[in-house]
């Protein structure tokens, strides 16, 4: 992600996305064997936070298995008890919406912050599986979340996240606790149009689209 000088080793998924097995619902230990990169201080201990975000962002969609949704009502009793002001930033008001089965509760998320910490984590990956930097520029989409109706041609948007929320490919899944989190790197029509699919406990994707792939698409759409 940048050229300081390596101090530590960053855990890829935050190790915080992993319960312990005092913390999982079927008792198992997923802190074990978790992928970790070189990082410098400003990459890994001064974004705390924003690990956090993610993690409240990402285990507490309604798709997530149920390792993923008993994670976050822990999570979010602990946030709440220890750090209330660091949850009321987290969320925004809730506004109830109307699906087949169920009401969820929509709220609306910081995209920069949500887009900047998945880039991260893609790059991190990247180099974890290649041993070497992503040189690419990448957009990152997440078909778990949608567009609201405010945003320009949101139904359009919706329809693509829609569209891929379930491609892999076939690719082969990588990581060692799957029922958490795993990643597929998903071939495109040149090399360096490789994306990156993550997976969080087994209902929460996103994709790290490099930018070339982007347009090599649109073009060939026109």
């Amino acid at each position: 992600m940048c050229e300081r000088e390596s101090t530590s080793r960053e855990h890829v998924p935050p190790q915080c996305f992993f319960p312990g097995s005092k913390d999982s619902l079927s008792g198992k230990d997923f802190r074990i064997n978790l992928i970790t990169v070189p990082s410098c201080d400003f990459h890994n201990n001064k974004k705390s936070g924003d690990d956090l975000y993610l993690l409240h962002i990402i285990a507490m969609a309604n798709q997530n298995n149920p390792e993923g949704l008993h994670l976050i009502k822990k999570r979010i009793k602990k946030t709440a008890q220890s750090r209330p002001h660091l949850l009321n930033s987290f969320f925004n008001e809730f506004e109830r919406a109307f699906a087949k089965d169920h009401v969820p509760l929509v709220f609306e998320i910081e995209m920069k912050r949500f887009e900047t910490g998945m880039t991260c984590m893609a790059n991190a990956i990247y180099f974890h599986h290649f041993k070497t930097k992503w040189q690419e520029e990448t957009e990152i989409k997440s078909p778990s979340l949608r567009y609201p109706p405010e945003t320009p041609n949101y139904i359009d948007g919706n329809i693509f996240l829609a569209q891929v929320e379930n491609f892999d490919a076939g690719a082969q899944k990588h990581g060692e606790n799957q029922d958490i989190f795993f990643y597929q790197f998903i071939e495109g029509a040149h090399p360096d149009h490789k994306l990156v699919r993550m997976v969080f406990y087994q209902g929460f994707v996103v994709l790290a689209i490099p930018l070339k792939r982007i347009a090599f698409l649109k073009q060939n759409s026109s």
